[in-house]
């Protein structure tokens, strides 16, 4: 199976059981593997690491510690958060049990408590496009809501800390209603995601809401790139493909406008006659 990377300007993150792939016989440019290995490790935790140590904001650490009963994380954990936290394409492959969903939520919520402290220390107020979105896809409801509880498990434990933010989690699956507010988490199928065209209650038309895409994290990647889910992802992903194209042109005209302004502040500053 081929891995999803998104190239250019976001990233991504698939999550895949260790015997999905075989990670040692393929080649993946530019993406980080985080791989573990339970003969290695019969109770997953890395002793050596904590989540303070890996830079995971104070408050998510405290809201860890809520959940999981321990500040160390597991080999799993520790093997893919610095990779996530450094904005690299990630592919997280271990066994069941081994906290491959913490492995990615960590590092994700920690990075939204960063920006959102730091935006209240600025005074500064980002519309939802410019904070933007991160996208958990699943391959069906029973697997998202799951994954949503944990996210709002800790989300809620990262709220309570004096050092936290809110993070807002939602689930999007069918039967249920579009957000008519943007969360900051979102976890949904494929099917759901594709199903919508006006997003937020508002005429928010789909080419928009998946620029503001941050983060893209495909759960259990190898069920979603099998059998039928394959064409709703390889056409999730030709969306995405496209607005990385416009975006890099967007990026260009803007580019181009701001050489032809320093050109004509230039022109204008010779011109001016001697003082």
């Amino acid at each position: 199976a081929r891995v999803p990377v998104l190239k250019h300007h976001r990233r991504s993150v698939a999550r895949t059981p260790s015997g999905g792939w075989d990670l040692g016989r393929t080649r993946w440019g530019g993406v980080a593997h985080a791989t573990s290995s339970s003969s290695a490790h019969a109770d997953f935790h890395d002793a050596s690491k904590t989540f303070t140590s890996l830079n995971i904001h104070p408050a998510v650490t405290c809201g860890l510690k809520v959940l999981l009963e321990t500040d160390k994380p597991t080999v799993i954990q520790a093997s893919a958060i610095p990779d996530i936290l450094s904005n690299s394409h990630t592919v997280i492959a271990a066994e069941t049990g081994s906290g491959k969903t913490v492995a990615y939520m960590a590092p994700i919520f920690s990075q939204i408590v960063n920006q959102k402290r730091d935006d209240q220390a600025s005074g500064r107020k980002p519309k939802w496009h410019e904070r933007g979105v991160v996208v958990v896809i699943c391959p069906n409801a029973t697997l998202a809501r799951q994954v949503a509880a944990v996210a709002a498990e800790l989300a809620k434990a990262v709220g309570a800390s004096d050092e936290g933010a809110k993070v807002n989690v939602d689930c999007f699956v069918a039967g249920v209603p579009p957000p008519t507010s943007p969360p900051d988490v979102m976890v949904t199928t494929p099917a759901t995601l594709l199903g919508v065209s006006d997003w937020f209650g508002k005429q928010k038309n789909r080419q928009r809401f998946v620029r503001t895409m941050r983060v893209v994290v495909f759960d259990e990647a190898d069920v979603l790139l099998s059998g039928g889910l394959q064409e709703d992802i390889l056409t999730l992903l030709e969306w995405l493909r496209i607005d990385d194209k416009w975006k890099r042109q967007d990026e260009r005209e803007e580019g181009k406008d701001r050489e032809q302004d320093a050109a004509s502040s230039s022109s204008s500053s010779s011109s001016l006659p001697p003082a």
